[in-house]
Parts: C-alpha cells; sequence; structure tokens
C-alpha cells in the first residue's frame, strides 16, 4: 500500500494548471495574452465544430452573434476564426473548440437574461480558447497516462486502475477546476474590455447557481468535480472585480 501511496503521489509533480493572476509591489495583475495555439490543435476544433453543427440541431440568434463579435474584437488570438452557433438544446449550456468556435444552448439563454449576462458566458468560453485549455489538457493527460503506465510497471502491474483514479484526483480534476477559474478571471477581464459591465458577471453566476440548486443539481463539494462551487468561482471573481471594473471605466 505505501508503494501505492508514492507512486499515486508522484502524480502531482505533472506540470499543473497556472493562475493568470499574480501580484507584485501590492498591485494584483491578470495576465490576458492569448496562448499560441499549434495549427493542428486549431484544425482539430474546427473539425469537430463541423461534425458537432451537422449532427445538431441550430437556430439564428442575432444577440449571440452580437455580442460574441463584440468580444472578440478583444481578444488577438492569431489563427482563430471565431464563430458563434446557437444550438436548440434546452440544457443550459456553452462551450468552446479550439480555432474559436463557440456554441451556445437556447437553454442558457434565459439565465443569461441580458447583454451583459451573455457576454459573461461568452467571455469565459473565449477565454478557455485563448488560455489554450484544450492543448494543455491534452498534454496533461498524455503525461499522467505515459507516468502512469511506468508506475504500474515499477509496481509489478495489476495497479492500473488506482493508479488511473489517483491521476484523476491529484491532476485532472485540480486542473480541470483551475482552468474553470482562470477562464471566469479572464473573460470578465475581456467583458469589460468590450463594454460590458462585469458587476453582472456576479449576477449571472448568482442565477445560475440558483437554478441549478432548484433543479436539485447543486453540490456541496468539488472533489470530485470537473467545476468549481458556485460559491467558489463566484469568490474568485469578487478577488478581481476591481480589476475588471477600472477596465470597463477606462472606456466609458
Amino acid at each position: 500500500m505505501k508503494k501505492i501511496l508514492l507512486s499515486c503521489s508522484a502524480l502531482l509533480f505533472v506540470s499543473c494548471a497556472t493562475s493568470p493572476v499574480s501580484s507584485s509591489n501590492g498591485q494584483t495583475y491578470i495576465d490576458t495574452t492569448p496562448k499560441p495555439q499549434s495549427a493542428a490543435t486549431i484544425a482539430s476544433g474546427q473539425r469537430t465544430f463541423e461534425v458537432y453543427k451537422r449532427s445538431k440541431p441550430t437556430t439564428s440568434n442575432s444577440q449571440v452573434t452580437r455580442v460574441g463579435n463584440r468580444i472578440k474584437s478583444v481578444v488577438p488570438l492569431q489563427g482563430a476564426a471565431w464563430e458563434f452557433v446557437t444550438f436548440s438544446n434546452s440544457t443550459p449550456n456553452a462551450f468552446a473548440l479550439p480555432g474559436g468556435k463557440v456554441g451556445v444552448h437556447t437553454g442558457i439563454l434565459p439565465i443569461a437574461k441580458n447583454d451583459a449576462g451573455l457576454a459573461t458566458i461568452l467571455a469565459h468560453e473565449i477565454a478557455h480558447v485563448s488560455l489554450n485549455h484544450h492543448e494543455n489538457r491534452s498534454k496533461t493527460s498524455a503525461m499522467t497516462g505515459v507516468l502512469g503506465s511506468v508506475l504500474n510497471s515499477a509496481l509489478g502491474g495489476g495497479y492500473s486502475q488506482i493508479i488511473q483514479t489517483g491521476s484523476s484526483l491529484a491532476v485532472n480534476l485540480p486542473n480541470s477546476r483551475a482552468n474553470e477559474i482562470a477562464a471566469d478571471q479572464v473573460g470578465l477581464m475581456y467583458m469589460a474590455r468590450a463594454g460590458y459591465d462585469p458587476r453582472e458577471a456576479i449576477n449571472f453566476w448568482q442565477r445560475f447557481a440558483a437554478y441549478k440548486q432548484s433543479q436539485g443539481s447543486g453540490a456541496s463539494s468539488s472533489f470530485f468535480s470537473t467545476h468549481p462551487l458556485d460559491s467558489t468561482r463566484i469568490a474568485k471573481l469578487k478577488e478581481v472585480l476591481p480589476l475588471a471594473i477600472a477596465e470597463y471605466n477606462k472606456g466609458r
């Protein structure tokens, strides 16, 4: 058992997600610089999106297009061919793929409520793309897979499931939650630069939390989740809200 625990602990040395927020000389900064993406990653995202569009019902929505275009104008991501598509789906969700492909379900629009609420959603998804989270996640998964195979072999075999569970709890899930917080915080700056009041992001996430609770899907722990608790992400947004408000006021 000691060998197994030590082996799973070794997975912690795999590169973890980094926060875009830093402090220096009493000042807090958010790095919103888009991260370069490989041509292969961009092409993969574009292919996947085309397949998804062919297999799912879409609908026209001028609000999604208008807000998305306004936010993308403040995100200088090279190689991106931004596209905002609305899918007829009652599940309140949105997603993004490399290459600037963003999908919005109609089910989330009533929770968005207004342009600024929708900007919160779209800026978050755009931030996932600009921070290159998809490629980073693939690299991390590959690294944990290789390390897991080596550890399993070193232990004499038969521990692959334990090691896989350990890598998920120690690396993959924490990375995913950290990426969500990073996308929230960078997205907050993007929406502010695009002229949307960042204070509305707090209101949106509070509405979304209330919706989930009404559906009985509110979580009490994030340990086994890919996403942080709503209370956590709201608190993290409030930490950087003054920076976003200052950014917003620059354009007024």
